[in-house]
């Protein structure tokens, strides 16, 4: 009696392993962060960190304080929302 409950909790044991593997592999997605500088047309400027799931932005977090930059300097990097990720 005491091996059949030993062998049906190895058995559970086994069967939830196999199904949270599973449920892992089958949940994973491509997921990068990454930091940018936005600027507007005034040069108003803010770091963020910018997280990307399977190409598309799903969050937007500022980690700095905002900074306004001369007329002298010109920013010519695209701010196309689609390029970010």
């Amino acid at each position: 009696m005491r091996m059949i409950i030993v062998i049906f909790i190895y058995v559970n044991i086994l069967i939830l392993l196999i199904v949270s593997s599973l449920a892992m592999s089958s949940s994973y997605s491509d997921m990068s962060i990454h930091t940018k500088a936005i600027c507007n047309e005034r040069n108003y400027c803010l770091d963020v960190q910018i997280t990307c799931e399977d190409g598309k932005v799903v969050d937007i977090k500022p980690i700095s304080e905002g900074v306004y930059f001369s007329n002298i300097l010109k920013y010519i990097r695209s701010d196309s929302r689609d390029e970010w990720c």
